[in-house]
C-alpha cells in the first residue's frame, strides 16, 4: 500500500502539469487532488487491511467503467482469460452469453458436449445468479469471471427459463470452441454458421469455402445469428472473402473520420444471404452492414444488436490490459448502426415456444430466396 502512494501521486502532478491533459476534457487539479486525498483518508482510518493493489485496480476498474459499458480495466487474471477467450480455447461451462437489458447474462449458444450442455442449460436461459452472488449490475467480465475456474472445479447457476426459476450444479471443464460449422443444403446450397469472429475464424471459414467449393457450390446462407462479435481484424478479413472491392468500414474518432478499411476481392462468386437477429452485434454488424450498403448479398432475420463501436486492447508491462473505446464505426454508406442496430432486408421472425425456435422461418425464407435466383 505504501508503494502505491507515491506512485499515485507522481501520475497525478503528471496530469496535472500537462498541457495535453489541461486541454481535455479530463480531471480539474482540484478533481486529482480530491482523488489523492481521498486514499490518504482510507490508508489512514479505514479500520480493515486492504489488499495490496485493490485500490488500485479499483480506481482504474472505475476510470474505465465511467466511460461505456464496453470499457473496462482488466486486472492480469482477467486479462489472461481474455486471450484465452479469443483463441477459441477456456476452461468454464461452454456457453456463449450476453448481458441482456435487465443486466443479467443470456445464454446465446449452448456448444456441443460441453458441460452446459450436459447440465441441460438451454439457449435464452437467464443466469440471475453465480455460487449466490447475484450479477444484476456487474460488468460482463467480472459476471464471467465468476462462470469461468480451474478445471474440475464446480459452480452453481441460478436460471430464469421462462416463468420458471432452476438452479444448476456444473463442473467445469477445458472447452474447445469451434466457431464454424457448415453443411450442403436442399438445392446445392451452402449453410456456413459462424459463432463468434475469434482468432481462427478466417482460417475456418476459408476452410469451408473451400469444401463448397469444391461441391461447386453458388449459393452461400451466411448464418450470424446470435454472433456477439469478437476480433476487429478479423471480421475485417472474413468480410474481405464475400465483399467486392471498395470500402467496407470506416472509424470516427473523437478527431473525425480517421482510417477506412477496404476490400481488395476483384468480385464475390457467391449469391449470399445472411441472417442475423438481435443478438448479432458488433463485428457481425460490422460483416452485415458491409454486405448490406454494398449490396453484396441481402440481410434476413430481425434487427441486430447496435454495438457501432470499436474498443482497443492496450496491454500494460505488468499484464494487466486497458480495454477502451476509441472509435465509432460507419457502414460504407457512412451510417453509424450505433444503438440502432441494422434492419434486415427482409424482416422475418422465427415460431418460438417457450424460448425455443419451433420453426426456423428464418432459415426458410434463406432457402426461398435463393431458390428462385438463377
Amino acid at each position: 500500500m505504501k508503494r502505491f502512494l507515491p506512485i499515485l501521486l507522481a501520475l497525478l502532478l503528471i496530469f496535472s502539469t500537462s498541457s495535453i491533459f489541461a486541454e481535455s476534457k479530463g480531471l480539474t487539479e482540484e478533481e486529482l487532488v480530491t482523488i489523492l486525498d481521498s486514499v490518504n483518508m482510507i490508508v489512514k482510518e479505514y479500520p480493515f487491511p486492504i489488499e495490496e493493489g485493490d485500490l488500485y485496480e479499483g480506481i482504474m476498474k472505475g476510470l474505465f467503467q465511467s466511460l461505456d459499458e464496453y470499457s473496462d480495466f482488466l486486472n492480469k487474471e482477467e486479462a489472461d482469460e481474455m486471450l484465452i477467450e479469443t483463441s477459441g480455447r477456456l476452461t468454464g461451462i461452454g456457453a456463449t452469453i450476453m448481458t441482456n437489458n435487465e443486466g443479467y447474462l443470456e445464454i446465446i449458444k449452448v456448444h456441443e458436449n460441453s458441460p452446459a450442455e450436459k447440465s441441460k442449460l438451454k439457449k435464452g436461459d437467464i443466469i440471475t445468479r453465480v455460487d449466490d452472488k447475484d450479477i444484476k449490475g456487474m460488468t460482463s467480465s467480472e459476471s464471467v469471471k465468476l462462470i469461468r475456474g480451474e478445471k474440475g472445479t464446480k459452480v452453481k447457476l441460478k436460471v430464469l427459463r421462462a416463468k420458471e426459476t432452476l438452479n444448476f450444479e456444473i463442473t467445469r471443464d477445458e472447452v474447445i470452441i469451434n466457431p464454424v460449422s457448415y453443411e450442403i443444403l436442399d438445392g446445392n446450397i451452402g449453410y456456413l454458421q459462424l459463432s463468434e469472429f475469434s482468432m481462427n475464424s478466417y482460417i475456418k471459414v476459408k476452410n469451408a469455402l473451400k469444401a463448397f467449393d469444391e461441391k461447386n457450390v453458388k449459393k452461400l446462407i451466411f448464418d450470424l445469428r446470435d454472433n456477439g462479435g469478437g476480433l476487429l481484424s478479423t471480421a475485417l478479413s472474413i468480410t474481405e472473402l464475400f465483399v467486392p472491392s471498395g470500402k467496407i468500414l470506416s472509424e470516427r474518432t473523437n478527431k473525425g473520420t480517421s482510417k477506412v478499411y477496404e476490400s481488395k476481392l476483384p468480385a464475390s462468386k457467391y449469391e449470399l444471404v445472411v441472417l442475423v437477429n438481435g443478438n448479432s452485434a458488433s463485428a457481425s454488424e460490422i460483416f452485415a452492414g458491409a454486405v448490406k450498403d454494398r449490396k453484396a448479398g441481402v440481410l434476413v432475420g430481425e434487427k441486430t444488436f447496435g454495438k457501432g463501436v470499436i474498443q482497443r486492447l492496450y496491454p500494460m508491462q505488468d499484464g494487466t490490459i486497458l480495454k477502451y473505446t476509441y472509435a465509432e464505426y460507419l457502414t460504407p454508406s457512412g451510417i453509424s448502426i450505433h444503438k440502432k442496430g441494422i434492419e434486415p432486408d427482409y424482416v422475418v421472425k422465427n415460431e418460438m415456444k417457450d424460448g425455443e425456435v419451433v420453426k426456423d422461418k428464418q432459415l426458410e425464407k434463406a432457402i426461398e430466396l435463393l431458390k428462385v435466383k438463377k
